[in-house]
């Protein structure tokens, strides 16, 4: 009977999303697939898979600044290294969590040429996410090992969370011939149920043609500078430390008590790394980017999170 409402509501979310595409196809300028998925790194566990579509109009500058609206659904499900494992998973590994959000997202430039990306996000985590099912799914179309522990996955509670980056870029030179490298920094933080953090670092690209816009992979806006050619090719590289206060799909709930053995103490302060490429072509791009993450909790054994993350978008007019 679970698997069969679960199964009936995630339809009735997939056929309304589809519905709003075709209803709002006209009107908005393009799509972007984001697929994060520990996979890529021969493994299935921590943060084991996030999928995301969103939704944007034509990237062009308007009042204040804001050169990019866009708007998404996304999935994120996180799993202890033994998924085939029924028992509840020992405080030394991660515990079972999914969410499913709903946003807005802009991108807009400052008075002191800062990019900014702004994202309020709302939706659930718990059992409502429908990871579960989306996982097990899944495994079972790919035939692999059947996730067994979601039953004691974190209980449904609402998410809410605004999230902020600003890119400041330091420095950028040409080498030759269109090919060069920039300097940016990279910074800005959570506030929300699910999460509270504040994050800084660098990031440093390389390449061919070089898009003005920061964010890996995005298309840039119409009327900025435009580019001498339409193809680019860059590679990147970003660190980045996390000051951590609050991170619901490990620690304690504002909402609710945890089951014993669910919450986790937190680690403060988390490096990330991330590394990759980007190219494209025209409104299309592609990104590929690899992200590894520090110890988030104490007595963690795995030493961190480690997934890729691939990202297909385009620009038309439909």
């Amino acid at each position: 009977m679970k698997n069969h409402y679960t199964k009936n509501v995630s339809q009735c979310v997939y056929s309304a999303l589809f519905t709003v595409m075709l209803a709002t196809s006209t009107s908005f300028g393009g799509i972007a697939v984001t697929i994060e998925n520990d996979f890529f790194g021969d493994s299935d566990d921590n943060y084991s898979h996030g999928t995301e579509i969103e939704w944007s109009y034509s990237p062009e500058i308007i009042k204040d600044g804001v050169f990019r609206i866009g708007y998404g659904l996304n999935q994120l499900m996180f799993t202890p290294s033994k998924i085939s494992d029924p028992n509840p998973p020992p405080q030394s590994d991660r515990p079972w969590a999914g969410t499913m959000s709903l946003y807005r997202e802009t991108w807009r430039i400052n008075q002191r040429d800062e990019q900014i990306r702004t994202r309020l996000e709302i939706g659930v985590l718990g059992p409502s996410s429908h990871a579960d099912y989306s996982q097990k799914k899944v495994h079972e179309w790919l035939d692999c090992r059947t996730p067994m522990g979601w039953h004691h996955q974190m209980p449904d509670e609402p998410m809410v969370n605004i999230h902020q980056d600003r890119y400041m870029k330091l420095a950028e030179w040409v080498v030759v011939n269109k090919t060069g490298f920039d300097w940016t920094a990279v910074y800005g933080g959570t506030l929300g149920t699910t999460y509270v953090n504040a994050r800084g670092g660098l990031m440093a690209r390389f390449g061919y043609n070089l898009p003005v816009q920061a964010g890996i992979g995005d298309i840039s806006p119409k009327n900025d500078k435009p580019l001498k050619s339409r193809v680019f090719l860059y590679s990147f590289a970003e660190v980045t430390g996390v000051l951590v206060a609050h991170n619901a799909t490990l620690s304690n709930s504002m909402f609710r008590d945890r089951e014993t053995g669910q919450e986790r103490d937190l680690e403060h302060f988390l490096d990330v790394y991330r590394y990759g490429v980007a190219a494209g072509w025209d409104s299309f791009r592609l990104s590929y980017q690899w992200e590894d993450r520090g110890e988030e909790f104490e007595d963690e054994t795995d030493g961190g999170m480690s997934y890729g993350i691939l990202k297909i978008e385009f620009t038309t007019v439909f």
